[in-house]
Parts: C-alpha cells; sequence; structure tokens
C-alpha cells in the first residue's frame, strides 16, 4: 500500500507527499485537512465512523450469508481443535482484506477456534493478526505500484462517504500511536493504510502498527470470548454468533 507511480520500479520509501488543497496532483484526489477540535485522542468521536460497511476486512463484523455459505461454515466449525484451524481462519482473514464478503463467517470461526482450544487462545490471536499482517502488506503494495488512488478506486463502497474524517484526523495528528490504537477498533484496514500514508507513515512503520494493533484487538476478543462472551458486542459480534459457536465446540 505504499504510495509510488504507476509500474514497478518504486521502492517502499517512495511515497509522495500528502496531497493538499492548494496543490493538488494532476489525476489524484486531495482530502481536505481541517484543524482538530480538541488535542485528546478522539476515541468516542471515532465511534461514528463505525458502520457495517466499514468492517470489510474484519473478523468482528458479522453479517449474514446464503444457506449453502453456513452449511460450509458448519462443516469447518467441526474442525475447529485440529492445529491448522487458526491458520486457516488467519488466511481467510488475509483474503477478506480484498473479498470484503467474509467478515461474518470469520467472526464465527475465530471464536470457534478459540472455543475450541482456550489455552491456545492468545497464539490463535496471534495467528489471525499475522494472517492480517498478510493482507494488509498485499494492499500496500499494490497502492505502491499503481498509485494512491487504487485503494479509494478498489473499494468505493469504504470511501464513498466523507464519515472516516476522524480517522484521518487521529492518524494525521498521533501518528504511530495513534495508527496502533486505531488498529485495535473495529474499523476496517483499507482506511487505516490510506490515512496512514497520507500522513507520511511509510509502510515500514504503518505495517508494524497494524500488527500490533490487530495482535491486541484479537488477543482482547479471545479474553473476551472465555470470561465475558456478552462484550463482545463491543466488536460486533452477535449474542447468536456466540451460541453457533458454543454449539459447534460441545458437538464436535
Amino acid at each position: 500500500d505504499g504510495v509510488g507511480g504507476r509500474g514497478g520500479g518504486g521502492g517502499l520509501s517512495a511515497l509522495p507527499a500528502p496531497p493538499s488543497q492548494s496543490s493538488p496532483q494532476a489525476g489524484h484526489r486531495t482530502y481536505p485537512q481541517s484543524k482538530p477540535a480538541t488535542r485528546h485522542f478522539p476515541y468516542r468521536a471515532m465511534v461514528g465512523d463505525l458502520a457495517p460497511s466499514s468492517n470489510c476486512n474484519d473478523t468482528s463484523a458479522v453479517g449474514g450469508g446464503t444457506a449453502a455459505e453456513g452449511g460450509v461454515v458448519h462443516r469447518l466449525q467441526m474442525c475447529a481443535s485440529r492445529w491448522w484451524f487458526p491458520f486457516l481462519v488467519g488466511l481467510g482473514s488475509g483474503l477478506n482484506t480484498f473479498l470484503c464478503v467474509l467478515s461474518g463467517p470469520l467472526a464465527l470461526l475465530f471464536v470457534t477456534a478459540v472455543l475450541a482450544r482456550p489455552s491456545r487462545r492468545y497464539t490463535t490471536a496471534l495467528i489471525n493478526a499475522l494472517g492480517t499482517l498478510l493482507g494488509a502488506s498485499a494492499l500496500v503494495y499494490l497502492v505502491q505500484l499503481n498509485g494512491i488512488d487504487y485503494i479509494t478506486d478498489a473499494f468505493p463502497s469504504i470511501f464513498g462517504s466523507g464519515k472516516w474524517k476522524n480517522t484521518e484526523r487521529a492518524m494525521r495528528d498521533y501518528g504511530i500511536p495513534g495508527a496502533c490504537t486505531i488498529s485495535v477498533m473495529p474499523i476496517a484496514l483499507q482506511p487505516i493504510i490510506l490515512f496512514g500514508l497520507l500522513a507520511g507513515l511509510s509502510p515500514e512503520v504503518l505495517l508494524p502498527c497494524i500488527f500490533v494493533g490487530r495482535v491486541a484487538k484479537y488477543s482482547i476478543m479471545a479474553t473476551l470470548a472465555m470470561q465475558a462472551p456478552g462484550m463482545l458486542r463491543i466488536f460486533g459480534i452477535r449474542s447468536e454468533t456466540l451460541v453457533r459457536a458454543q454449539s459447534a465446540t460441545k458437538h464436535e
């Protein structure tokens, strides 16, 4: 997701300066900058950035699926205690960076994996974060090859509104701490990547921030699944999803 010219000649560090209203680049969108109203990190304000469509690549976003998809997910749940199951879920999380349709099934599979092997819940969280990192790295690379407009053009449903102003402001004003904190939240990775690059964070800095944030996020989710499952609603996981996960582990 580095910002470079078209073609394969750009390196990870070849990121242009963020576009501004005063000097727009031809063929590129501009993202107006606004002065923050407060110096405190906008945790509460950023809740307004969350919407069902914004959880594109998150295992915490739960959506519906077809009967056929439900059958596939149910069969996969039966394998939740296998050693390879967390790797499968992590791979799905990485692929969903581009597919954007697997959020609900991945949430169910992740919670099932945690409940099936409670002693390995943090390992499961780490593996899932690694899968997310792979997806984010691939997206960074594609943006590096094709320019910053690639990410907005590839995900119009995410960037089709101005609801990301608080995320943009946090990334711009707080840099690395902002990127790490936002990555813990149930927000899609695409805006984090876009605004992180526009804020001047290099891919070598931004990607580790995303990884640290996602490790923390999935670790929190794993802990809540074991100790306070009702609190998973913070991450968008509905009670029926948890019931399905618990039922699958009992009948495995």
